[in-house]
């Protein structure tokens, strides 16, 4: 049975292969990794809030190996996330996929996986990280391509450590290479 996932204004249709959900939003999420949060530097200048972060969406393919994706959508916001997608981006998606990837593991470890992650963490697994990213910049078809190039180059050098498969996508350049995966846009509030 296909499975939608709904993030942004983006809908995600996994087909009938595929065991996915939504990470932050799982019992393995919220009573795992995500408790590891607090106050560093409490009371001095330095004082800073840490938390784990987490993918938007976990998946099983038994073809395309474990799924860690992360879904942005800047259309309409294009101007004021242009540092964020041009400098911090790959960053962003690489702090992700390690908490998520360390979610995981410490729920599997500890028999309290559910779903799509309690059998198919194994070493010899292939785990693919994709940003799936939209953005008003797809006009000129070759920038935005060069950028996605750069983004998956980024996050492949910063998650070099962990062996993963990096991917930066997006519809408008028909980027789909995800099997079983179909993605459209939602009407937008106020449009």
């Amino acid at each position: 049975m296909a499975t939608t996932i709904l993030e942004d204004n983006l809908e995600f249709t996994f087909g009938d292969r595929w065991q996915v959900a939504k990470y932050d939003a799982t019992t393995t999420y919220r009573q795992g990794i995500e408790k590891l949060k607090g106050v560093l530097g409490e009371g001095t200048t330095d004082e800073r809030n840490e938390g784990s972060k987490a993918t938007d969406i976990v998946g099983w393919h038994p073809d395309f190996g474990l799924l860690l994706m992360e879904i942005k959508d800047f259309r309409k916001h294009r101007i004021e996330n242009k540092k964020r997608i041009h400098r911090e981006l790959a960053l962003e998606v690489a702090l992700k996929s390690r908490d998520t990837v360390a979610g995981l593991l410490g729920a599997w470890r500890g028999g309290k996986a559910e779903g799509v992650y309690d059998r198919n963490l194994k070493p010899t697994v292939l785990v693919k990280v994709v940003l799936w990213i939209e953005s008003d910049e797809t006009g000129d078809k070759r920038a935005w391509s060069d950028r996605l190039r750069a983004l998956n180059q980024d996050m492949a050098r910063k998650l070099r450590w962990l062996s993963v498969h990096c991917l930066a996508v997006g519809k408008p350049l028909g980027g789909n290479s995800i099997p079983d995966l179909h993605v459209k846009y939602r009407a937008q509030a106020g449009n």
